[in-house]
């Protein structure tokens, strides 16, 4: 006995090593030794999968349990045998009895919990997974597939609920804090306490988090704190209120850690809060209150963070307007809280101030950072980024025109891609493995962004594929200025910028293994003109990602297109201030009043984007469809739709399980107008 204990620890480490026929050499030479046991089957079945022999491993693993029927591992064996021949079932029951006889067993949990989740047993998974987590509560594995669980079953809230807990028990996993914020996208928090504040605080930091995804479930919870559900109540009197309640408010509001950093990341995408600043702001401005409060300089330099993010978006009336006018003319030094003031009205950096700011430096240093410095920085950089193409179209012409005045979007910080990977995973994973992707060149991906805006797009994009090598191009040197400022600021060294229009693209000798243009066709005067324009560009088995706005899904922005036009709007900075109080006071039931409910309404530049454009094309499905025959392109898949349209797809069309046919898309939005909403995103391919 002891030759073959000797046999199977060298084999057992024969294993280990990753050297499988030596393991199956040692267990045989084990056995003849000294006739068959439990361990030597044990580790020929181990030492078949790991060979990917799974029949052989089946077979030694019912050998295994000849000898020992009551070991537990020896069951958890024999179901991964029966799982890698996709005998789920047999896996499933083998788990399961597995479980049966060491109750305390992990692993055995988890894999039924796998097997049970690929049979549709939501149910059974996430009582598994529960299990799991209860034995061992950093099991970061369990936390994953418990929320997946949970989002496939229709059960959002509790998705949220396993993601939070995931956080608190695996803290060190800054992968739960990501998809807790795309969980809590869709949500309002009705309460709130300090751990859920801390977290949704971590998850507006994190890198790979867009702060406006998570910000409108961010302001919820500071909605919560019943010390500003009392302001926000009476918002629309801060003008009555005494000059300690408004005090008293700065006050609250100034200590508010969460509603702070969210001030200076994001415009806040809500009414109420938006008409307690506007009234606070005022207020401050023309009581001159706050001055001497603990968190009054801290709250107005927030608020003037705010305004600038917003680009001063917030309703102004002519007292206001003359008041601050006066402070800007008197060029006297001024104090740093009437700088805050003049910062909550007007940008800095756009005024002819003779005011030293050194001395409001240490106290307002991200203040003077938002709107002197990083202003100063971009006006620099314009004349470092180079022309591709000119730009000749009048159409073109007219849109570059918008975004040097209104670049879109601005943004304080970017959000990476949580791993990089190859186009043909991209492709698979949009596609349901439908689809391949070429392979890309020495390990390099040639990318071009279309239409690249602010930079947001390009910096996801060059951190989203292996060896990623971006050309980001736009019309705007506003924009590029933007994008390129925010991208060194970062530490981003694979985009290179430069100016060009879409259309002018012929002559350009790269070629690319990626293209993505989001938003931007649906702008020019002939979308299929520019699309027809970049289709060359595009390498043979290569990805095209395409944005479009939805006609159906705009439903509430074509409605507010006819007001504008009925009351004689222009896109001027004050007439978008007074076209937004006027949707504001609309009744709920007006076919305008929804876009207040989207992010783009609470700034300038987006709002200007949003209903005030100089250029828009709406698109459906068959015109999609037709696009794509046209061009010789292959549709792979729809992504960044919301979690609900997914599940509804499923249950509608279970026959499509790779969510490509248009047929069953074009049904669907029939069924759910506001499916896009978030615009028609989809992939492409370009035939070999």
């Amino acid at each position: 006995m002891t030759q073959q204990r000797n046999l199977l620890v060298e084999a057992q480490a024969a294993l280990q090593a990753g050297n499988a026929g030596e393991a199956q050499r040692l267990c045989r030479a084990a056995i003849a030794a000294d006739g068959d046991s439990g361990d030597a089957r044990a580790i020929l079945g181990a030492s078949a999968l790991l060979a990917r022999d799974a029949v052989s491993a089946e077979a030694e693993f019912r050998a295994e349990l000849r000898l020992r029927p009551h070991a537990a591992q020896g069951y958890l064996n024999l179901g991964r045998a029966l799982g890698a021949l996709s005998r789920t079932g047999e896996a499933a029951d083998s788990f399961l009895r597995a479980t049966q006889l060491s109750p305390n067993h992990p692993e055995a949990h988890f894999f039924l919990g796998v097997a049970q989740r690929k049979q549709g047993r939501t149910d059974g998974a996430a009582i598994s997974f529960d299990r799991v987590i209860a034995l061992v509560p950093h099991a970061v594995p369990a936390h994953q597939n418990l929320i997946e669980v949970m989002r496939e079953a229709g059960r959002p809230a509790d998705a949220l609920a396993c993601a939070r807990r995931a956080i608190q028990l695996c803290p060190a996993e800054p992968e739960f804090l990501r998809v807790f914020s795309e969980l809590a996208a869709d949500f309002q928090f009705s309460q709130a306490d300090d751990d859920l504040r801390g977290i949704l605080a971590r998850a507006l930091g994190h890198p790979s988090v867009q702060p406006v995804v998570v910000g409108a479930a961010a302001l919820s919870a500071v909605a919560a704190d019943p010390s500003v559900a009392a302001l926000l109540a009476k918002a629309g009197t801060v003008e009555t209120w005494p000059a300690d309640a408004v005090e008293d408010a700065m006050e609250r509001l100034g200590g508010n850690g969460l509603l702070l950093r969210l001030l200076g990341m994001i415009p806040l995408c809500d009414p109420a809060f938006e008409r307690l600043l506007t009234g606070l702001r005022r207020r401050i401005l023309m009581g001159d209150v706050g001055r001497d409060t603990p968190s009054g300089l801290t709250f107005a330099a927030a608020l003037a963070a705010q305004c600038f993010i917003n680009e001063y978006v917030f309703a102004e009336t002519e007292d206001e307007n003359g008041r601050i006018e006066a402070l800007i003319a008197d060029h006297r030094p001024k104090d740093p809280w009437t700088l805050v003031i003049v910062a909550a009205y007007r940008p800095l950096h756009r005024l002819d101030l003779d005011w030293p700011l050194s001395a409001a430096a240490s106290s307002l240093g991200d203040l003077i950072r938002l709107q002197v410095d990083e202003p100063a920085q971009e006006l620099n950089l314009r004349d470092s980024i180079p022309a591709l193409t000119g730009v000749h179209d009048t159409v073109s012409v007219a849109v570059r025109s918008q975004y040097e005045t209104n670049p879109y979007p601005r943004w304080v910080r970017p959000s990476v891609a949580p791993s990089r990977g190859s186009v043909d995973a991209a492709v698979k994973a949009m596609s349901g493995g439908v689809h391949s992707g070429q392979a890309t060149t020495n390990g390099r991906t040639e990318v071009l962004v279309a239409g690249c805006g602010t930079g947001q797009q390009s910096i996801w994009a060059a951190t989203s594929y292996d060896g990623a090598a971006v050309l980001a191009i736009d019309l705007s040197l506003s924009s590029l200025a933007y994008a390129l400022r925010q991208t060194r600021a970062h530490g981003i060294e694979n985009i290179e910028y430069a100016q060009a229009d879409i259309l002018n693209l012929g002559d350009l000798a790269r070629r690319f293994d990626v293209i993505e243009c989001g938003g931007v066709l649906h702008h020019l005067g002939d979308p299929l003109a520019g699309w027809r324009a970049l289709v060359p560009l595009l390498k043979p088995g290569g990805l095209m990602k395409i944005a479009l706005y939805s006609e159906a899904a705009r439903a509430g922005e074509v409605a507010a297109q006819a007001l504008i036009k009925q009351r004689g709007y222009s896109s001027s900075a004050q007439d978008i201030r007074r076209f937004r109080q006027d949707i504001l006071s609309l009744p709920t039931d007006h076919p305008a009043a929804s876009i207040a409910n989207a992010t783009d309404f609470y700034s300038t530049s987006a709002c200007r984007d949003q209903v005030f454009h100089v250029q828009e094309h709406r698109f459906s499905i068959p015109r999609i469809q037709a696009a794509l025959k046209e061009l010789g392109l292959t549709f792979c898949g729809f992504y960044f739709l919301e979690a609900g349209v997914m599940a509804e797809f499923g249950r509608r069309f279970p026959n499509d399980p790779g969510m490509l046919s248009l047929e069953n898309w074009r049904q669907l939005e029939a069924e759910h107008p506001s499916a896009f909403r978030q615009m028609y995103q989809f992939g492409v391919l370009k035939p070999l």
